[in-house]
């Protein structure tokens, strides 16, 4: 599972998808657009005022208001398809572009998402934040000399965005050049202190540099200037789930599933902290409300024993190379999970080995084979 907000609640990699320019009167107008309102409430409003047969400007500001609170709720296609129509209108539309863009790319669709912001880009070629998202999406397909290319482009023209260093700072950790990944860390934090995607990014440049104490300061501080950061209390958790206290990581976990009760990834984060401590797992409270379909269906499958490994594996080798790597790295590391659970340390030893040798280094699950290893006694 990859450190951007893998599908949940902000931290967002890039601070914010592209607002519209508006400023609604009163009633539901106002309400759509009120953006300390939950994105949930945002909806209804919009769908109040949009119903009120509004046409031009006024409905595309609605519209794309409508779409921005889809994106936060995680929403991602009804959020594609109200900037569809926005630009199915007004295809010189360069925000809209941006913003289906930000939603292709939240849902995993990194090519659809590196078009828009192409399009954005041809009708606005100083459109920062365009070229920073379309850096984080080839930095998702393992481009990470293009990720850094992109944002080398977006700082050139304005220097002072901070998202730009903490996405380069992403494609460095990738590339396990984690000096120059703190480094931009660090400027990403100078231009923005309380930019929690920097903190526990730079969290796990230092737990990758053999420095687990100032990861758990970063994670700390993290959860510290955002205490909705799913990442940081997942990064925290993982440290105190193979280095102790157990109860804390579970604390940390059953956040992170309370956060985002219908992610996967943190209902089986949860599942795994409490069978760690001896207890049963909660999984097969929560099934029901998951998806069973897309991945990571195959491990709510495997860890509720409907699967065995055998079956998970091959469910993980389908999509394109990218994909079918990461599928295998996670894979990997439940079914070690598993063996460690059964008694089996030395199958889980060589599960957390090949984990952590094949996994990109901003997955978790490299976080936590790496974490299971110290705690094995290897370094």
């Amino acid at each position: 599972m990859l450190r951007i907000v893998p599908a949940v609640a902000l931290v967002c990699t890039l601070a914010s998808v592209s607002p519209p320019a508006y400023a609604q009167p009163g009633g539901d107008e106002a309400a759509c657009s009120d953006a300390k309102a939950k994105p949930e409430d945002r909806v209804k409003s919009c769908t109040k005022a949009i119903k009120a047969k509004r046409s031009g400007s006024d409905l595309t500001n609605l519209l794309s208001a409508r779409g921005i609170a889809y994106y936060e709720s995680g929403d991602y296609r009804r959020s594609i398809a109200d900037h569809s129509t926005i630009i199915k209108a007004n295809p010189k539309n360069a925000a809209a572009f941006d913003n289906r863009g930000n939603a292709y790319r939240r849902n995993g669709e990194d090519d659809k998402a590196i078009a828009d912001y192409d399009k954005a880009i041809a009708l606005d070629p100083k459109f920062v934040h365009a070229y920073v998202a379309r850096g984080d999406s080839y930095n998702n397909k393992g481009d990470y000399d293009r990720a850094i290319a992109e944002t080398n482009k977006a700082i050139a023209i304005d220097p002072k965005f901070p998202n730009s260093y903490g996405i380069r700072g992403a494609a460095y950790l990738d590339k396990k050049d984690y000096p120059r990944a703190i480094a931009d860390f660090d400027e990403a934090l100078k231009l923005k202190p309380d930019y929690s995607y920097a903190l526990y990014q730079r969290g796990t440049a230092h737990e990758r540099s053999g420095k687990p104490e100032r990861a758990m300061a970063d994670y700390n501080e993290t959860i510290k200037v955002d205490p909705e950061s799913i990442e940081g209390h997942q990064s925290r958790g993982i440290l105190k789930l193979y280095g102790g206290p157990i109860k804390e990581a579970i604390a940390d976990m059953k956040r992170a599933a309370e956060l985002n009760p219908k992610d996967s990834y943190n209902a089986l984060w949860y599942d795994l902290a409490l069978r760690r401590d001896g207890q049963k797992g909660s999984l097969v409270h929560v099934r029901n409300k998951l998806d069973r379909v897309a991945w990571p269906a195959p491990i709510v499958r495997l860890m509720l024993n409907e699967i065995k490994p055998a079956r998970a594996l091959q469910l993980a080798k389908r999509g394109d190379a990218e994909t079918v790597k990461d599928h295998m790295c996670e894979i990997t590391f439940y079914i070690a999970e598993l063996d460690w659970l059964k008694g089996q340390k030395d199958k889980a030893r060589e599960g957390y080995r090949s984990t952590r040798d094949q996994c990109r280094v901003s997955f978790f699950e490299h976080s936590a084979a790496s974490a299971a290893l110290r705690a094995l006694g290897e370094k």
